[in-house]
């Protein structure tokens, strides 16, 4: 039968107990700091460089047809034997991209935005747009993974614990 909400937080209890649920939990919770100061910081030097918010908040909506698309276009990845596959594969490119954003960064003049060159702003879109790829690709990969290894019986419960997880390591 069903089972109740005890019942279904006592089954998740035990299901983050398992050794490879708990190293997953670990892994979930340091695979992202290698690159969570460009994440967040990236924006804000941008704007104290002279780009407004509205021109960045211009550049992910451009990225939005992007976005919607890649999921079916990485789908055959996902869905094979190795759903982490392509999360393996964006992370040394998710690094690369963020050391580009920051030599990008270096290379922009203090309150310039406005008058960046074209070649500086084709690196700048270019870089966003990879930037956005990747992230995309590695958040697909992973619910594809978690999709695959959760328990049907408490499937939901299971997601939303390595989501949960997944979720914290981004603040």
């Amino acid at each position: 039968g069903e089972m109740g909400i005890r019942d279904t937080y006592s089954a998740m209890c035990r299901v983050a107990n398992l050794p490879a649920v708990s190293r997953l939990m670990v892994i979930l919770m340091t695979c992202k700091v290698g690159f969570a100061t460009a994440d967040s910081v990236t924006s804000l030097k941008l704007q104290e460089k002279g780009i407004s918010k509205e021109t960045l908040a211009f550049l992910g909506v451009a990225f939005t047809p992007v976005a919607l698309c890649l999921p079916a276009l990485i789908a055959k990845y996902t869905s094979g034997p190795r759903p982490l596959a392509p999360f393996l594969q964006a992370f040394p490119v998710r690094i690369a991209i963020n050391l580009a954003f920051s030599v990008i960064l270096l290379a922009i003049p203090d309150k310039g935005g406005g008058t960046l060159s074209t070649s500086m702003w084709a690196a700048l879109l270019i870089c966003f747009l990879i930037s956005q790829v990747v992230q995309n690709v590695m958040f697909v990969a992973q619910m594809a993974f978690f999709a695959k290894v959760s328990d049907p019986a408490i499937g939901g419960t299971y997601m939303t614990l390595l989501n949960t997880v997944s979720h914290i390591a981004n603040l």
